[in-house]
């Protein structure tokens, strides 16, 4: 009751302010449609996006049977290709050039990924004798998450299951010595994986014969591990100089406000290669609401956080919908479970005889289980919980039954928004702060966890709209707010690395000189950044005075990392 008290709407067009992780201050407004509510406990904005599906004409889509006979022989499962895939192909299909590609979640970026697959294979191909001739990995396939890793390995073993060709997954946990890469058509591994590969000289061979490099999630730039990235970029670079060749390299992005810095990193000139398709073109459109939690002198903030929870989810229960909740640690996904557990009400019927019988045969297969009971008390309430610590039979039998819909709430980790296509229509997030280990203490939730959660919001064969809802603090709602209005720029941290990075490249011979580690270092992401934020802050008077300290600033980075390496 006291939760529903003193509603007032705001207009959309207000400009809020928001701190970015810079402490900058930008302001920026709402879409069209989209509305503030305040209450004494918690303050809620809700962005919804319209999709604009005039866009989307039908005559616009490129139909199987106009493709070669190679892509008809790989992709003979679908019908014609999206509106976005038809855009990129004749990009794909006419030229070598670099692709950078920003679309939303669930748009098919993963299948314009294997357009350039088979596009290699075709230029791999022995005419003579129609076979494959290979000496080492034509692709590297780079995705940060170990789970999407293998879900990509198993999408693309489907679509080359005719052709002799071998695929193989790389991931942390593997040793592979680089004669398992001979006769291997392509790698699907992490970046860290191909810049441990690539920064021995013994492996050249490999990165010879090279022919595509696809960076799934590249908004990854935007943490410590976009460094890697950054290295192998830069890297790949003065190989195609060195042997005289070209590698194409295709990035892949649910998110990136300033897309045109990224594409001057993939060296790509007058837009030609740039596809950005904003959240007008979900195939199901999402409204996200974000409430921001206020501290109260007579309810405990995380009593607030439950009350949100619970009322939320009884609400959507009662359209029979099927909810997601994300939470971020293994304790977290049972508490939850068991907190809601008391309010949830569902009927007993014959899903709940069944998941019974299918949970006892799993554990009667399995003796060695433990904490079963409280599991089972859950699923006799219809709500599921998963997470990397439960037996993998038991959390592969959770995913079928919310498939199937006898589950209908799921409270997992952020495991589940990786790898496993399992979506919602409602997705909660529960609490934007998680535990970082290496600086002891609480951080906000990174971009690219966040991003993939919501991308399990909505399912386009069942709804025209999914709902997305993140209960955070009252500080931060503004903040995610701009966020999802493509307000808060992609970041480099590739200056945090810079030593370690510079060491690898002089051990690999690419850097001899002060001037060739000033050419290696004009090649990153961080320093496009660097240009743009000295140059927005002058005016275009002192462009000269600018460009000489801006080469200055570098030296002196460059001469300060050296000199760390001296010592």
């Amino acid at each position: 009751k006291v939760i529903k008290k003193n509603i007032r709407y705001s207009n959309y067009n207000e400009n809020f302010l928001t701190s970015s992780g810079n402490n900058s201050i930008k302001s920026f407004k709402l879409p069209l449609g989209s509305y503030k509510i305040t209450t004494p406990l918690f303050d809620e904005i809700n962005i919804s996006f319209i999709i604009n599906r005039n866009n989307k004409k039908i005559k616009e889509y490129i139909k199987l049977e106009n493709l070669p006979d190679l892509f008809k022989k790989a992709l003979n499962s679908i019908k014609n290709l999206n509106y976005i895939q038809s855009k990129i192909y004749p990009m794909i299909i006419n030229n070598n050039d670099n692709i950078l590609l920003c679309a939303p979640t669930g748009s098919g970026k993963t299948l314009v990924a294997f357009l350039c697959a088979l596009k290699v294979l075709l230029l791999i191909r022995n005419l003579a004798f129609r076979k494959i001739n290979m000496f080492s990995p034509s692709i590297f396939y780079l995705a940060p998450m170990k789970a999407l890793i293998k879900e990509i390995t198993k999408k693309m073993g489907y679509i080359f299951q005719n052709f002799e060709i071998d695929i193989i997954d790389v991931t942390t946990d593997k040793k592979i010595t680089k004669h398992d890469f001979k006769n291997k058509f392509a790698i699907i591994t992490t970046p860290e994986k191909l810049d441990i590969i690539s920064r021995k000289p013994y492996n050249n061979n490999i990165i010879k014969y090279l022919k595509l490099i696809i960076f799934d999630e590249i908004h990854l730039l935007n943490s410590d591990r976009g460094a890697s990235v950054e290295s192998i970029i830069a890297r790949m670079c003065y190989f195609c100089d060195i042997y005289k060749k070209k590698i194409r390299l295709l990035g892949l992005s649910a998110t990136f406000p300033n897309y045109d810095d990224l594409a001057e990193l993939f060296h790509i000139k007058k837009h030609q290669g740039l596809f950005y398709f904003d959240e007008n073109f979900r195939s199901c459109s999402i409204n996200y609401h974000l409430l921001g939690v206020k501290h109260s002198k007579f309810m405990d903030i995380n009593e607030i956080v439950y009350e949100i929870l619970k009322e939320n989810l009884i609400s959507f229960l009662d359209s029979d919908n099927q909810v997601m909740i994300f939470v971020h640690s293994r304790k977290d996904t049972l508490l939850t479970g068991n907190l809601l557990k008391k309010a949830v009400n569902i009927n007993k019927n014959e899903d709940t005889l069944l998941i019974k019988n299918r949970f006892d045969q799993i554990i009667n297969e399995n003796e060695n289980l433990i904490d079963v009971n409280s599991l089972k008390d859950l699923l006799k309430k219809k709500i599921g919980i998963h997470n990397a610590g439960i037996n993998k039979k038991i959390r592969e039998m959770i995913e079928d039954m919310f498939k199937e819909k006898m589950i209908k709430v799921l409270v997992s980790t952020a495991t589940l928004a990786w790898g496993v296509n399992l979506p919602s229509r409602v997705v909660i997030i529960k609490g934007t702060k998680i535990y970082n280990p290496k600086v002891n203490s609480w951080v906000e939730i990174s971009v690219l966890d966040l991003i993939q959660m919501f991308g399990r919001a909505g399912r386009p064969q069942y709804d025209k709209n999914g709902v997305g809802i993140l209960i955070t603090f009252i500080e931060n709602i503004k903040y995610y707010a701009s966020l999802f209005n493509n307000n808060i720029k992609i970041e480099s941290f590739f200056h945090k690395y810079i030593v370690s990075l510079l060491n690898a490249e002089i051990a690999n011979g690419i850097v001899c000189n002060l001037s060739m580690s000033l050419n290696w270092f004009f090649l990153t992401y961080f320093s496009i950044r660097l240009k743009k934020k000295m140059f927005n802050l002058l005016v275009w008077e002192n462009y000269k005075i600018i460009e000489k300290k801006y080469i200055e600033l570098i030296k002196k980075m460059i001469h300060k990392s050296l000199g760390k390496l001296e010592n």
